[in-house]
């Protein structure tokens, strides 16, 4: 990530490699550009806030990222939803 160079830290690059990680890992990095830029973004934020320990900057993104992620999937319906109940007979 380029970062300005007001802003910059080596903190950020490795708060950042740390949170994509985690990511990855968990099989949560569907859009590996926009996942960067918005975990970038949540951390530089958290720095800006004061924090300067990688850990509470990576999960700073992170936690950024899911409640994102969780907000786009409760908006969008999900196939389910979109029919009326089958009913069995059993």
């Amino acid at each position: 990530m380029n970062w300005s160079v007001q802003d910059y830290h080596p903190v950020l690059d490795e708060a950042l490699d740390i949170a994509m990680a985690y990511l990855d890992g968990t099989g949560q990095n569907d859009e590996p550009m926009t996942t960067k830029f918005l975990v970038a973004s949540a951390i530089l934020e958290g720095k800006r806030k004061g924090m300067t320990h990688k850990l509470m900057l990576a999960n700073f993104g992170i936690v950024a990222f899911e409640r994102r992620k969780r907000a786009a999937d409760a908006s969008t319906p999900s196939i389910g939803s979109l029919y009326p109940k089958a009913f069995f007979w059993g």
